[in-house]
């Protein structure tokens, strides 16, 4: 009967999560859908920037609206000064199509909501909820899976960034705080998240064993890592304008959040459940 009632249980939970997250990736498409191939998403030419989503290059004048977005000229204005400034500084190409740009906002949206998940799953497993729907060896391993894909999406979304030809990153403004010409100080939020990712990381392939205390310490990072990507996120991003990324991103903060106060709730009580243990042991040696 035990039996029956857990594999119910997982039925309705995996039936709950198919019904609310197999929606999610048609949204999120339809969202940033980009037909003219310009570096903007549709609905953010419609709603944001007012240029023709249909058209790479709403004024006419040889640079695609993104480019002109980026290097602070008006997409809608043919004779923009800043067009020209920009073209005798060697930061814009006309009319090629930004790959490094598309990749960089896809591996900078994927590692955020990969490690959205590593938090919930993180403190799922902590407090042991995990193991109610999937085994514990299962929930360990998606764990550190999701761990090595955040890894190739941030180092996809660094590189990609460097092979940017409008804003011309170099590996210092993209590795050192407060160097970046581009919102200086929304990019340190990211890049200083990235350096306490890696000390993460790296204490958990070589310290976990050997030093765990160490390692369950610098493995509580997790959390003001979480916070400074959402931020970089929500700060920098040029999606971020658009009312599906705002929401999603607001949804996925507000559900970290409430973890990890459920997180720090359950480690209080623990700690109040200790001292009471201890309290009565020594009345009865006392006694």
């Amino acid at each position: 009967m035990l039996l029956k009632n857990n594999i119910r249980n997982k039925i309705i939970v995996l039936g709950l999560a198919l019904f609310w997250l197999l929606p999610a990736p048609f949204a999120f498409a339809q969202g940033v859908k980009d037909t003219d191939f310009d570096g903007l998403t549709d609905q953010g030419e419609n709603r944001i920037f007012l240029t023709n989503p249909t058209l790479p290059d709403t004024d006419g004048d040889g640079y695609l609206d993104s480019a002109e977005i980026l290097m602070g000229s008006d997409p809608l204005d043919l004779h923009d000064p800043e067009v020209t400034f920009a073209l005798q500084r060697g930061t814009a190409k006309p009319q090629e199509i930004p790959w490094p740009w598309y990749i960089a906002r896809a591996a900078g949206l994927a590692g955020y909501f990969i490690l959205f998940i590593m938090v919930i799953l993180g403190i799922s497993i902590q407090t042991r909820i995990a193991y109610k729907i999937i085994k514990p060896v299962s929930a360990l391993a998606l764990h550190r899976f999701m761990g090595i894909a955040l890894s190739i999406t941030m180092l996809a979304h660094i590189i990609s960034l460097l092979f940017d030809k409008y804003l011309k990153f170099t590996i210092i403004d993209v590795l050192v705080p407060l160097v970046s010409p581009f919102k200086p100080v929304y990019m340190s939020l990211g890049i200083i998240g990235l350096y306490l990712l890696s000390a993460v990381i790296i204490t958990s392939l070589f310290l976990r064993i050997k030093w765990p205390r160490l390692w369950r310490l610098l493995h509580y990072l997790t959390y003001p890592i979480f916070l400074l990507f959402f931020l970089h996120g929500v700060l920098i991003g040029t999606d971020t304008a658009l009312p599906l990324m705002t929401y999603a991103y607001w949804i996925t903060g507000l559900i970290a959040s409430a973890f990890v106060f459920f997180r720090l709730y359950r480690y209080w009580r623990k700690i109040q459940l200790t001292d009471k243990i201890l309290t009565a042991s020594q009345y009865e040696k006392v006694s």
